[in-house]
């Protein structure tokens, strides 16, 4: 497995299964966001100058090898999306036919829906008018079809239906905005979907709040969160990162840094039930990193439940 790393810098490629993995550069390029689509072989960035998303060739990417004469974007097809010129972020929904893309803009969040062959690129769905750039940007598929996307402000979720483009505040049952904390993510599962905070999480429907949410309390105030498999979210601090079931709120797995190490610990990705973290550590006043890549066993998660 390759892990692509992207920094102002440039792009670098990381082989997770190798005995004594490196990390090879491929492009002095800065890429600020990654992310991959491989049932489209595509891989999404935000990247460049100017912050525009752009999509590139999986396949050429992993055959690529650095030299002087073929230059990595030329080689890997890169191709520009100019409408996106100068947004803060993107996601990438895949749903049960279709992958959308969602990009924040200064004054609003784009949605753009892939076309298939022959056309084969993103093509404006919805263009949703925010005040600011949301901090998170989630979508969500009903069992009807209908698409809900959830935006996250500094202090609380806006629920935007797609159909007839309405906004609903979402408001933590019993709790004010300070004590549920920092909106951080929507993490959609088959039926239900966590609604994040950095204190608490809410289990719900779908279709959003409902008489039978869950409401679950972290045990201490997250950094980030993330999905792992079918069944579980990540809770992650700076320093410690618990697997939870997202139907019972149990605790199946804890990871946590040596109380003897001064190490920060960052979300880069989550992938099936894989976690990879950025491990940031000082030591004798100079700075080093590692990737730090954490497997869940669904087989004893489930025992665990």
């Amino acid at each position: 497995e390759n892990l692509l790393l992207g920094t102002d810098e440039g792009l670098f490629v990381f082989d997770t299964s190798a005995s004594d993995p490196k990390m090879t550069p491929l492009s002095n390029r800065k890429y600020v966001q990654l992310d991959a689509i491989e049932e489209l072989g595509l891989v999404v960035s935000r990247s460049g100058k100017y912050d525009v998303v752009a999509t590139q060739d999986i396949t050429a990417m992993t055959k690529f090898r650095a030299n002087r004469r073929t230059k990595f974007e030329t080689e890997t097809k890169l191709k520009k999306m100019k409408e996106t010129k100068g947004c803060s972020s993107f996601t990438i929904s895949k749903m049960k036919e279709s992958v959308y893309l969602c990009v924040a803009m200064p004054r609003s969040v784009l949605i753009m829906k892939w076309a298939a062959h022959p056309l084969n690129r993103f093509m404006k769905f919805k263009d949703v008018s925010f005040e600011n750039p949301p901090r998170s940007l989630d979508l969500v598929e009903l069992p009807t079809g209908d698409l809900k996307l959830y935006l996250s402000t500094p202090s609380r979720y806006k629920c935007v239906d797609l159909q007839s483009m309405t906004i609903e505040e979402i408001v933590v049952p019993g709790m004010d905005d300070e004590k549920a904390g920092i909106p951080l993510q929507c993490i959609a599962f088959d039926d239900r979907i966590v609604i994040c905070y950095t204190n608490v999480g809410l289990v719900t429907d779908l279709e959003g709040l409902a008489s039978d949410t869950k409401q679950f309390k972290w045990r201490n105030s997250l950094a980030f969160t993330g999905k792992l498999g079918e069944d579980y979210l990540a809770a992650g601090t700076r320093t410690a990162v618990d697997i939870v079931n997202h139907e019972t709120g149990k605790i199946v797995h804890v990871f946590e840094t040596s109380k003897s190490r001064i190490r920060e610990l960052s979300f880069l990705l989550s992938k099936s039930n894989k976690l990879f973290l950025l491990a940031e550590e000082e030591r004798d006043s100079m700075k080093t990193s590692s990737i730090i890549t954490i497997q869940l066993d669904f087989a004893q998660s489930a025992a665990d439940r």
